[in-house]
C-alpha cells in the first residue's frame, strides 16, 4: 500500500469521522485499541449501543455463569465482532482483525467500511425522498378515504331523508285518499246544495218582488187614508167604518209583510250558509290540488334519489378499485425496490473481491514489470499478463456500467410507471369527485 493511498484513506476517515483521532502511524501500525475505537465509532453512527456491546448480554449469562471475571475481556470483543458481522461489510472479518490487526488487512477493512458508510448515506438520502413521496401518497390516500367517509355519511343522510320522505309520502297518500273519498261523498251533496241554492235564489227574488208590490199597495192605502181624513163627509159613521176596515187591512198587510220579511231573512241565512259550505268545498279542492302537486314533487325527488343511489354505488365501486390499484402499485414498487437493493447489495458484496482481484493483478503487473527490467526474455509473458489485466479491468468496468445502467433504467421505469398510475388515479378520482358533487348539488 503506497503513501498516496494511505493518505487518501486518512483523509476519508477524517472526512466521515471528524471526531475520531487517526494518524498515518495508526494505519501503518494498527493496534487493538485503535481498531476497537474505530469500529465502535463506526457502529455508533448506525445507532448501536456500544455500552451494551461492552457488557455481558442476558443471553450470555447461562454460558458465563459464575466466571464473569474470566470472560470480562473476551465478551466485549465477541460482542463487537458479532455487531460488525451483522452488517456483512467484510465477509471474512474475524477476531484476529480485532485483537491482532495487520496494516494491509486493517486498511482494506477500513476502506470497505468507509465505502459501506458512503453507500449507506446515499441510500438514506434516496430513501428520504422516497419516504417523502410515500408520505405524500399516504396523505392523498387518507384524504381520499376521508372523502369516501364523507360521501358515505352524505349517502346515509340521504337514505334517512328518503325514508322520512317516504313516510311523509305515505301519510300524504293516505290523507289524499281520504280527502278524495270525502270529496266523492260530498259531490252529490254539493250538487244538491247548489241546486237548492239556485232554487232558493229564484224564490227569494220572487218574494222580494211580492214584498215590493205589497209595500207599494201599503203606500197607496196610506195615501188614500190621508186623503180620506182630509175629506169633510156627512156620515162620520161610514168614514169611521171604512177607516177601521182600512186599518184592519193595513194591520193584516203589515203582518203579512213581516212574515215575508222573516221568510226572506231565513232564506238569506240559508243562502249564506250554503255559500259558506260552497267556499269550504272550494278551499278543500284547492288543498287537494296542492297535495297532488306535492306528491308529484315527492315522486320526482324519489327518482333523483334513486339516480343518486346508483351513482353513489358506482362511485364506491370506483373507490374500491382505486384502493386496490394503489395497494397493488405499492406492492409492485416495494418488490422493485427490494430487488434493486438486493442487486446493489450483491454488487457491494462482490466489489471488495473484484477490487482485491484488481489490486492483485496490479501487484502482479508491478512484479512482472520489475522482472521485465531484469529479464528481457519475459517481455512476451508480461504482455500477456498486461492483456489479461486489461481484459479483466475492461470486464469489470463493463459489468459496473451495465449494472448501473440496469439500475438506472429500472428505477426510471418504475418511477415513470408510478407517475403515470398516480396521474391516472388522481384524474379518475377527481372526475368521480366532481360527478358525485354535481349529483348532490342537483
Amino acid at each position: 500500500m503506497n503513501k498516496s493511498s494511505e493518505q487518501q484513506l486518512l483523509d476519508d476517515i477524517k472526512k466521515y469521522f471528524p471526531n475520531f483521532k487517526c494518524t498515518l502511524q495508526d494505519l501503518r501500525n494498527p493496534t487493538e485499541e485503535f481498531v476497537t475505537n474505530f469500529y465502535s465509532c463506526w457502529l455508533q453512527e448506525f445507532e448501536v449501543d456500544i455500552v451494551n456491546v461492552s457488557q455481558i448480554q442476558f443471553s450470555q449469562m447461562s454460558i458465563v455463569g459464575s466466571y464473569q471475571d474470566a470472560y470480562s475481556g473476551a465478551i466485549p470483543r465477541i460482542n463487537l465482532l458479532r455487531s460488525i458481522r451483522a452488517f456483512d461489510v467484510v465477509q471474512d472479518f474475524g477476531m484476529l482483525d480485532i485483537i491482532s490487526p495487520t496494516p494491509k488487512r486493517t486498511q482494506a477493512n477500513l476502506r470497505a467500511i468507509i465505502e459501506f458508510y458512503n453507500w449507506s448515506d446515499f441510500c438514506v438520502c434516496s430513501l428520504i425522498d422516497k419516504k417523502k413521496d410515500l408520505n405524500d401518497r399516504q396523505k392523498n390516500l387518507k384524504s381520499m378515504m376521508k372523502e369516501r367517509e364523507d360521501l358515505k355519511e352524505k349517502l346515509n343522510t340521504t337514505i334517512k331523508t328518503i325514508a322520512q320522505i317516504q313516510d311523509v309520502k305515505k301519510q300524504l297518500e293516505d290523507e289524499i285518499l281520504s280527502l278524495q273519498k270525502r270529496a266523492s261523498e260530498l259531490n252529490p251533496e254539493k250538487q244538491m246544495l247548489k241546486s237548492k241554492t239556485d232554487e232558493t235564489t229564484e224564490k227569494l227574488k220572487e218574494k222580494e218582488s211580492t214584498l215590493l208590490k205589497i209595500n207599494k199597495e201599503e203606500l197607496q192605502i196610506s195615501n188614500k187614508m190621508k186623503e180620506m181624513a182630509n175629506l169633510v163627509v156627512d156620515s162620520p159613521t161610514t168614514v169611521i167604518s171604512d177607516l177601521e176596515s182600512l186599518r184592519t187591512k193595513h194591520a193584516e198587510m203589515k203582518e203579512l209583510s213581516e212574515r215575508k220579511r222573516d221568510m226572506v231573512e231565513t232564506r238569506m241565512q240559508n243562502q249564506s250558509k250554503v255559500n259558506k259550505d260552497y267556499e269550504d268545498q272550494q278551499l278543500r279542492a284547492e288543498q287537494l290540488n296542492e297535495l297532488v302537486k306535492l306528491i308529484d314533487q315527492q315522486r320526482e325527488l324519489l327518482k333523483v334519489v334513486q339516480t343518486t343511489d346508483k351513482d353513489m354505488a358506482a362511485a364506491q365501486e370506483l373507490l374500491r378499485d382505486l384502493k386496490a390499484t394503489l395497494l397493488a402499485l405499492g406492492n409492485k414498487r416495494a418488490n422493485r425496490q427490494e430487488k434493486l437493493q438486493s442487486s446493489y447489495l450483491r454488487w457491494m458484496t462482490q466489489k471488495p473481491q473484484l477490487m482485491e482481484s484488481v489490486e492483485a493483478a496490479i501487484r502482479e503487473l508491478n512484479k512482472k514489470n520489475n522482472e521485465k527490467k531484469k529479464i528481457n526474455d519475459s517481455l512476451k509473458e508480461d504482455s500477456a499478463v498486461q492483456e489479461k489485466i486489461d481484459s479483466l479491468l475492461h470486464k469489470i468496468k463493463t459489468h459496473i456500467e451495465d449494472f448501473q445502467g440496469d439500475c438506472d433504467a429500472l428505477t426510471k421505469q418504475g418511477d415513470d410507471y408510478l407517475k403515470i398510475l398516480e396521474e391516472n388515479a388522481n384524474a379518475h378520482m377527481e372526475s368521480v369527485r366532481k360527478e358525485v358533487k354535481e349529483r348532490y348539488i342537483l
